[in-house]
């Protein structure tokens, strides 16, 4: 894992880790192979006691996907 993705990773972890609530977050960074070069491979899916309790991210790499997940999340706490 590259340094960026892994600073990425790192920050939605503790984003996810300070949600206040009952139900702790969760989520997942996916990639879906055959995808045509230059479309958004990667998604991260969040659910946790946040505005709307999920949301999908999409992007074209996985520390991009990460970082704009991250800014979701926070965007979405009550």
């Amino acid at each position: 894992m590259d340094d960026e993705t892994a600073a990425a990773l790192r920050e939605l972890v503790e984003i996810a880790d300070g949600i206040p609530g009952q139900f702790k977050p969760e989520f997942e960074l996916g990639y879906w192979a055959g995808v045509a070069e230059g479309a958004e491979r990667w998604y991260v899916r969040f659910e946790g006691d946040i505005r709307d309790n999920e949301f999908t991210v999409l992007g074209h790499s996985a520390a991009e996907t990460l970082r704009l997940a991250a800014r979701e999340a926070q965007a979405r706490i009550p």
